[in-house]
């Protein structure tokens, strides 16, 4: 199963977590997160497993999956954790999941394995 963590669409205001997203509101090069996500991402990275960035619904656009990528550090800061990802390829699917309100991560199939 492969991990899922779910990012408000970078234009909501609602949005508490600095993330560093691309101008095209779809790559994600790094986000801030909670420890519980930190040690999943630890897991990824050293299983140089793909993550997969599923940016929730907002204004119009559908939920989404936006893009995959590995992990390339996962870092301390304060009392939350910063996930630095490698170059993410570019994907856009429709999320077969739906997480709740609140939720920050989930595991699905892979979608490697989908294909």
């Amino acid at each position: 199963m492969a991990l899922y963590l779910v990012l408000r669409h970078p234009r909501n205001p609602e949005q508490v977590w600095s993330n560093s997203w691309q101008p095209d509101n779809r790559l994600v090069d790094a986000i801030m997160t909670t420890r519980e996500v930190a040690r999943l991402c630890e897991e990824a990275h050293s299983g140089n497993e793909y993550v997969y960035i599923h940016r929730c619904a907002w204004a119009g656009d559908s939920p989404e999956i936006t893009c995959r990528s590995k992990i390339s550090r996962v870092d301390p800061v304060d009392r939350d954790w910063l996930i630095s990802f490698e170059t993410p390829d570019p994907m856009a699917v429709i999320p077969s999941v739906h997480p709740q309100q609140g939720d920050n991560y989930y595991h699905a199939e892979d979608l490697d394995t989908c294909r």
